[in-house]
């Protein structure tokens, strides 16, 4: 399971090479705390030090037991921010068509893509498409954007 989000990381993560290196090292503590006898903790431990460094550092109390707002402001040296293009927009609305058939009962998968081709005489651009689905479904755009 550690080389699979060791991998997600590698492929994913695109930041400075000290951050790469913080990232790396809690990864293979991780995989050391298999080792201990009480490797538990030491493994939850470890995958929140990932989930920190990912989210951008160690909260500055990580040694301390000091439960202080600022203590939690992680992005002193980097943060974490989602781009999406369009390319993303409609990945996201193919898969909530196809992942949740209760997500829209207006219109299938299978039939927004054919009506979509249909109307556009098969003239597939990524805006296009989502033009014209914010269009021809303004609510169901609107539940995912």
């Amino acid at each position: 399971m550690l080389k699979v989000l060791g991998k997600a990381i590698e492929l994913n993560i695109s930041t400075d090479k000290k951050h790469s290196k913080e990232i790396q090292f809690a990864l293979e503590k991780l995989e050391r705390s298999f080792k201990d006898e009480d490797f538990e903790p030491l493994y939850i431990i470890g995958l929140f030090q990932i989930i920190f460094l990912i989210l951008g550092d160690l909260p500055n109390n990580w040694r301390r037991k000091v439960n202080i707002g600022r203590s939690f402001s992680l992005n002193a040296k980097r943060e974490l921010i989602y781009n999406r293009n369009l390319d993303h927009k409609i990945n996201t609305i193919l898969s909530a068509h196809i992942q949740d058939e209760k997500f829209s009962e207006e219109i299938s998968s299978s039939n927004l893509t054919n009506l979509f081709r249909k109307e556009t005489k098969n003239n597939v651009r990524s805006r296009e498409f989502i033009e014209w689905y914010s269009d021809k479904f303004p609510n169901l755009y609107s539940t995912l954007f």
